[in-house]
């Protein structure tokens, strides 16, 4: 099983970045619990004053990834307005965003893009498809479905704090490209 573990450092380089925040990298935390972060030269005395807040304030809590069936749950009860914002901003141009994501989950997503797009289902049917090919791109990209440019009342995460921390020992442990690498971690005890 694929297991993606974000660590707390990871998570707040992320929100630094969806607030706007022009950040060239994130640590922490230090010896104190504390986080900081590295500011891209052009960031404004606001902006740094802004990241330096929230890195103040950054709580120690590692994610992992919101398992599919309570994404797609949580994505069905969305008014269907808000749906089809995330559609057409995902699931529209050529290629498509949902297309253009190299993830664990992009043979599926292809899949279902096929279903959408090349046979003669229903609107219920066609729905379905892409609100599970939805629900696998929010997990493979944990911020995108939170408060996004497109419709910012929309707030789906793909990630939720470590239910269990056990998990974190198991053989695989996967990350999405550029995010930062997991602790070493003690062996589990004997």
């Amino acid at each position: 099983m694929a297991y993606h573990y974000y660590p707390a450092g990871a998570v707040l380089h992320k929100e630094l970045l969806v607030q706007g925040i022009p950040v060239v990298s994130s640590s922490g935390p230090d010896e104190n619990g504390k986080f900081s972060a590295t500011y891209a030269p052009d960031a404004t005395p606001e902006e740094i004053a802004k990241g330096d807040d929230i890195c103040a304030t950054w709580p120690n809590t590692d994610y992992e990834a919101r398992p599919l069936w309570d994404i797609k749950t949580q994505l069905q009860q969305l008014p269907y307005d808000q749906l089809q914002s995330i559609f057409d901003d995902l699931w529209q141009g050529q290629p498509p965003k949902l297309l253009q994501a190299e993830s664990i989950h992009m043979p599926g997503m292809f899949a279902l893009y096929c279903v959408w797009q090349f046979t003669n289902t229903g609107a219920v049917d066609a729905d379905s498809a892409r609100i599970y090919g939805t629900a696998m791109y929010a997990q493979d990209n944990p911020i995108y479905l939170i408060n996004p440019a497109f419709n910012p009342i929309i707030d789906v995460p793909g990630w939720q704090p470590i239910t269990d921390p056990a998990k974190m020992m198991g053989p695989v442990m996967m990350r999405p490209p550029g995010m930062m690498a997991p602790p070493t971690l003690p062996p589990p005890p004997l």
